[in-house]
């Protein structure tokens, strides 16, 4: 549902919602909603319930109670200042609401959603999930566009875990002049892995798929 342990709450609160995801956990979902309803009357992050219902529901199949608990939560996040958000809660909402929304046959409010939460976190999860979406409505101009953009973060995000291997083999090879170039081998398996993906179709981005 989302990590409390990340967060910086009262004792009680906490005790509640760890209570509510291990509901969640072994399948007692009314359970989970009475103690996260529960809380939601005290929290001073009032959010974080209000997301664990909506994923609650979600996870019930009642889709049309999950949108609107994950839209109680955005309108209260819209309240407060920026500077009082967790950056990740308005992501969460955004990103569930979407799903749910897609489930009740609402594809355009599942679009809208996904790049509001773009705006909040551009990452490659919600790229491709974008994608996807927008492909499966027959948009494929947009999907081609946002697909252009994830080839080129999955480039980024190789190429940064090429100079974190890199770094680790120089210090890992200081003054073993005799291991292999690890190295030099990640460049060359990057360069491949980059050449494949560059040639892949919208459909093969599918896999990509959460």
């Amino acid at each position: 549902v989302i990590d409390f342990s990340r967060r910086k709450l009262a004792e009680g609160e906490r005790a509640y919602l760890d209570r509510g995801a291990n509901a969640v956990v072994q399948g007692d979902y009314p359970q989970a909603l009475v103690t996260f309803e529960r809380i939601l009357k005290k929290s001073k992050n009032p959010q974080l319930p209000m997301i664990a219902i909506g994923c609650v529901r979600f996870a019930q199949g009642k889709y049309i109670k999950s949108v609107q608990a994950f839209t109680q939560c955005l309108d209260y996040l819209s309240s407060l200042h920026e500077s009082a958000c967790h950056p990740e809660d308005g992501y969460i909402a955004y990103h569930n609401r979407a799903l749910a929304s897609f489930r009740i046959g609402d594809d355009q409010g599942g679009i809208d959603d996904m790049v509001a939460a773009m705006g909040k976190k551009d990452c490659i999860h919600i790229r491709e999930m974008l994608i996807i979406s927008l492909r499966r409505m027959g948009r494929y101009k947009d999907a081609i566009m946002h697909s252009t953009k994830l080839l080129e973060m999955q480039e980024e995000e190789n190429e940064e875990e090429l100079k974190r291997m890199a770094k680790a083999e120089l210090k890992a090879s200081a003054g073993k002049s005799s291991r292999p170039n690890t190295a030099k081998k990640a460049a060359l398996q990057l360069g491949e892995i980059l050449g494949n993906l560059a040639g892949s179709t919208i459909e093969e981005l599918e896999e990509y798929a959460p």
